[in-house]
């Protein structure tokens, strides 16, 4: 409200930058929020489409999609649904998809959602084409705050939250990447039965 009633610049740049703190806090409450779901005793598990799971996702992360004209390719090829943890499923899709509209490349980015499946496991693999991760951190990156580049702005948390949530999944995850090459990050999570 005070916003809209003042015409001072030096107040307009001032309630610009509460703001943009505002929102850095809430998504640090949110990895927060995640870190204790996935430390948790015990984790709900319920029947996941995927394809909705992707396209929820795809609707949150539209604005800023728009906002650098990323590209997205979706290609869920699991039809029928599966007994995971929906919120761990999320929690992978949110932070690895928030990694690559950080670190896009500025002229076509690009991104790339794939979920495959056999009647074991779940395939997961997030890849863009963006600025990429060097080797020496590859070894890093799931650690927590660990941030590769100096430019970033987060907190460091995303990759982490992915590790662990996978794990809890009782998964596997590899990243592959190079600088300038963009990143993959490709993940196996055993079906639970049903």
């Amino acid at each position: 409200v005070a916003k809209s009633t003042l015409t001072d610049p030096y107040a307009l740049e001032l309630f610009d930058k509460v703001g943009k703190t505002a929102l850095r806090l809430d998504k640090l409450v949110n990895k927060l929020k995640a870190i204790s779901l996935i430390s948790a005793e015990t984790i709900d598990q319920g029947l996941v489409n995927l394809d909705d799971l992707i396209s929820a996702q795809i609707k949150k992360w539209q604005p800023h999609f728009d906002k650098k004209n990323i590209n997205v390719n979706r290609h869920v090829n699991v039809k029928e649904t599966v007994n995971s943890c929906p919120d761990l499923l999320e929690i992978i899709f949110d932070n690895t998809i928030e990694n690559s509209v950080n670190y896009c490349r500025s002229s076509n980015p690009e991104i790339d959602l794939i979920v495959d499946d056999d009647a074991t496991n779940l395939y997961l693999s997030i890849k863009d084409n963006g600025a990429g991760i060097g080797p020496k951190y590859h070894t890093s990156v799931f650690e927590m705050y660990f941030r590769a580049h100096e430019q970033s702005t987060g907190n460091g948390l995303g990759l982490y939250l992915v590790k662990k949530a996978v794990d809890r999944l009782k998964g596997s995850i590899t990243l592959i990447s190079g600088l300038g090459d963009g990143t993959t990050i490709n993940i196996t999570i055993p079906k639970q039965s049903q």
